[in-house]
């Protein structure tokens, strides 16, 4: 998407989707051309002019469209969604992202105000990115497309670079791997103008709230199954398939027993179940997976990753991510889901579970703070029901003093690349103001590209990755709840115990990151990076001290794992895009 393009731009634009795989919807005038990456087998984007000139578009997938629509005096069924955006901007303007529930990422120009508005949903589920083109600002949810339009040569964010191999993702929020494209953060409304770009924040979790009193635990229970049937039945395309990635945990379990309820008699012929297993895991995962899977009547599949994970690197033509963390042919839940595009739908995630059942509940300071001079009460209705005070917030205070200590760079990283990146300073400064509580670690710089990979508009396949967890609704419970129904996920397994297989229910929490396969690091995978590292050692200086990565490639630590695993992606990705650090100073 983007505004006061030449047509030659536009139409490079249009190739530029055309090669990416996607199909392209094009509105332009004078003002405005739009740029939407999407495909005829998932959701259409939302598009919509107003008689005055007022032109909307983008992808929205929203829970109340028809209550918004009677809000501001529109038709669902004869304007469609777009159409009703469109109105509901003109009755709200800049307050309407934050009545929208849902998944969208949405561009505005509006004739009685100058440049363009531009917004995304609070967790960044599709992405908005934006470059400045000479005296143009071309705005687009495909960062491929951004990437090749032309231009002057786009040169690497470095800061960005070295967080990303640290890391996996940039501490700015803003940021993207090149230095001319930035995204629109989560939760962000933007006005683009005469070549600025002014973002600001419209969704706020940062203020403190009261705990929820219940004097049963099944109240809570019953009030978590509400909104969280309606999180994942909001994210099901009536009559489309929907596919479940599912693991033996209670997240991905839960997704699929709620969309399992939503479709009812239609679940075995529209919902199945996917399970990326290898001999490390087999057992805990794939055969937990497949009862569960029997226990709701929908058909399930298993996938080995063992081979993925240790195979070769991919060659000839393949899509390069638009910015490097992954190596797209290496990583079992892109392979799991390839054949499954072939005929669209969506694809259910549990991601987020963990981070809705962070142990982090409302304070006494945060209920004086919430409710005033209303607190006592409050505090005393908490001590009657629930036979005890909310915490008084000592332990959340010393986890935040040791967040203070500065964290260790790794030996991996070239120092002088590290110096002049101020890499370790940027990383300090984010682990000293990491939140606790779930909606703001939701609202970090983490999750965004995390979640965003998976829009078509990134990740070239026809199928739309949905995340029910990351929802307004459930977040904002989660924070008002008691310490001892987030611990262990107690809520979630009170919730479900009625739709899961008693032995998936009561399964401990386990942590599948440090798995033998991951930790041992084959052979094969050592000799893989080894090899990439080799392609150009020279370049691979800039970023890398070569003889600590060598060393630490051929004598892996389980503590380490990851970090290789970043360096190996990062460096792939590199090697196939041909952008390199800058040359290091001579000191």
């Amino acid at each position: 998407m983007g505004t006061t393009l030449s047509p030659a731009l536009v139409a490079a634009g249009r190739a530029m989707l055309r090669r990416f795989g996607a199909v392209t919807e094009v509105a332009v005038d004078e003002r405005l051309a739009a740029l939407v990456a999407h495909n005829p087998l998932v959701l259409p984007p939302v598009h919509a002019v107003a008689d005055d000139g007022t032109v909307l578009i983008g992808w929205a997938r929203l829970s109340h469209l028809d209550a918004l629509a009677e809000a501001c005096g529109a038709s669902l069924g004869q304007h469609g969604a777009g159409g009703v955006l469109l109105a509901a901007w003109r009755r709200w303007g800049d307050d309407l992202p934050d009545r929208l529930l849902g998944e969208f990422s949405l561009v505005v120009h509006d004739p009685r105000r100058p440049g363009l508005w531009a917004a995304i949903d609070p967790f960044g589920v599709r992405p908005l990115f934006h470059r400045r083109i000479g005296q143009s600002t071309a705005v687009s949810d495909s960062l491929h497309v951004l990437r090749d339009l032309p231009g002057p040569a786009l040169t690497l964010d470095e800061d960005a670079l070295g967080d990303v191999t640290v890391m996996r993702f940039a501490t700015d929020s803003a940021a993207t791997i090149y230095r001319q494209v930035r995204r629109l953060p989560p939760g962000h409304l933007a006005h683009l103008a005469d070549g600025q770009v002014t973002a600001s924040r419209y969704w706020r979790p940062e203020g403190a709230v009261s705990p929820l009193i219940y004097r049963d635990d099944r109240d809570y229970g019953a009030h978590f199954t509400a909104l969280f049937d309606e999180a994942v039945a909001d994210r099901i395309v009536p009559g489309a398939p929907a596919r479940i990635l599912l693991s033996a945990g209670m997240d991905s379990t839960s997704v699929a027993a709620s969309a399992a309820r939503h479709l009812g008699g239609d679940a075995p012929r529209l919902l199945s179940a996917h399970t990326a297993v290898n001999d490390a895991y087999r057992q805990a995962e794939g055969d937990l997976a497949r009862r569960t899977a029997e226990h709701l009547g929908i058909a399930h599949h298993d996938y080995d990753n063992t081979q993925i994970i240790s195979g070769a690197l991919p060659t000839g033509e393949v899509l390069v991510p638009s910015q490097p963390g992954i190596i797209p042919a290496l990583t079992s839940m892109l392979q799991t889901a390839m054949p499954l595009a072939a005929t669209g739908g969506t694809l259910l995630t549990g991601m987020g579970g963990d981070l809705i059942f962070s142990v982090y509940a409302p304070t006494v300071p945060d209920t004086i703070r919430a409710d005033g001079w209303r607190a006592p009460v409050t505090l005393a209705r908490h001590l009657a029901l629930r036979r005890r005070l909310p915490p008084l917030g000592l332990h959340y205070l010393r986890r935040r003093l040791m967040r203070r200590q500065l964290p260790d760079l790794p030996l991996i990283i070239d120092r002088q690349f590290a110096r002049r990146t101020h890499l370790l300073e940027r990383l300090t400064h984010y682990a000293a103001t990491l939140p606790d509580d779930a909606a703001r670690k939701a609202a970090s710089p983490f999750w965004g590209p995390i979640l965003s990979a998976g829009a078509t508009s990134e990740s070239g396949l026809s199928l739309e990755v949905a995340h029910p967890f990351f929802d307004r609704r459930l977040l904002e419970f989660a924070r008002q709840l008691p310490p001892g129904l987030l611990l262990d996920k107690r809520l979630l397994r009170l919730a479900m115990a009625a739709r899961l297989p008693p032995e998936v229910v009561a399964m401990p929490k386990t942590t599948l990151g440090h798995t033998p396969v991951i930790e041992r690091r084959l052979p094969q995978v050592q000799e893989r990076h080894l090899a990439l590292l080799d392609r150009q050692p020279a370049l691979a200086a800039r970023l890398f001290d070569l003889d600590n990565l060598r060393r630490s490639i051929r004598a892996p630590q389980p503590h380490n794992a990851m970090g290789l695993s970043n360096a190996e992606a990062v460096l792939w990705w590199l090697n196939q895009t041909d952008m390199w650090p800058a040359p290091p100073q001579i000191e």
